[in-house]
């Protein structure tokens, strides 16, 4: 297989992929009307390694942001709900990655004064709860739970799946695999590292 065969039409031109883009064409008019003659496709042949090997590199050489980049992102598709096919979750991660470090240095700084004065002002006992109204108000949360398991027990005895056994077994298998997340992880990782 060539290595013009393995790149695979983009879908979309970013500043990521247009070099993708590039080659992609460039091998598809050498497939069709242009004749490309051994030169130009010893050429082309040598472009299109550099770039794959080029785009294993970034990998490999950015193991470390593509660990923390997929577990953010996992962290992100929690948040929202959603699978790795929803656009939500990874502008929103990318919006952040915008940001300059020095925000998240700030971000930082001020959650960890937050919480040490908090463990100070708890230590030293600068702040204190009024018992009573502690046993009070944790006596009316757990009124309000129990009240909301009763309801929600309600619910689940009166509610009725719809569909087939079938239809219900079917919902309940694993709709992603390893393969096909690595790859999409693999497409959208590429898509933001600077390959050249």
């Amino acid at each position: 297989m060539k290595n013009s065969d393995k790149l695979k039409q983009p879908i979309e031109d970013t500043r990521y992929n247009k070099i993708e883009n590039a080659i992609w064409l460039i091998g598809q008019g050498m497939k069709g009307k242009f004749k490309a003659n051994r030169n130009e496709k010893i050429s082309f042949n040598t472009i299109a390694k550099f770039y794959e090997k080029n785009k294993k590199g970034n990998l490999q050489n950015n193991e470390l942001f593509i660990k923390m980049f997929i577990f953010t992102y996992s962290k992100f598709l929690n948040h929202f709900n959603t699978t790795i096919y929803d656009d939500v979750p990874l502008k929103e991660l990318l919006r952040l990655l915008d940001k300059p470090i020095s925000y998240f240095i700030d971000r930082l700084t001020n959650e960890l004064n937050e919480r040490e004065i908090n463990n100070n002002l708890n230590k030293y006992k600068a702040f204190q709860y009024d018992l009573q109204t502690y046993r009070a108000d944790k006596k009316a949360k757990i009124k309000k739970l129990e009240d909301e398991i009763k309801e929600i027990e309600t619910l689940l005895k009166e509610e009725k799946p719809e569909g087939t056994k079938e239809d219900i077994i079917k919902a309940l298998e694993k709709p992603f695999d390893s393969e096909t997340i690595g790859d999409q992880l693999n497409t959208i990782i590429n898509k933001y590292i600077n390959i050249i």
